[in-house]
């Protein structure tokens, strides 16, 4: 399935790079979390990964700081990158055009102090 992105909603690991590693890894669909096939109605084992075929120009990071129970996950990362390239995550024809394309500079960080409440 392909869409567009402008955002991308990462899991707190120790650097930022790990993170994005994370995000793009693949993920073994098996056991008692199989992929149910709208077309044959059944489950079946599946790999599931994220690729990119175009990036948009500006993108936004969201770290995660809560699991999806609603729990604060430890936010340990220790190392914000100033500068990152997603090159090696494109799959697209265009590729070897997009090398200098998909470099993406930090501008600035949010960090949300305070407590939730309804």
């Amino acid at each position: 399935m392909k869409q567009d992105f402008l955002d991308i909603s990462l899991d707190i690991k120790t650097t930022f790079a790990e993170s994005i590693k994370e995000f793009f890894s693949e993920c073994k669909l098996e056991g008692s979390n199989q992929y149910h096939c709208s077309n044959c109605k059944k489950h079946t084992d599946a790999v599931k990964h994220t690729t990119l075929e175009k990036a948009p120009t500006n993108l936004i990071i969201n770290l995660k700081k809560y699991d999806q129970f609603g729990a604060k996950v430890s936010s340990n990362m220790t190392k914000y990158d100033s500068e990152f390239n997603l090159y090696e995550y494109v799959n697209s024809p265009k590729k070897s055009a997009m090398k200098n394309g998909l470099v993406y500079e930090l501008y600035a960080v949010i960090n949300h102090e305070g407590k939730y409440s309804n």
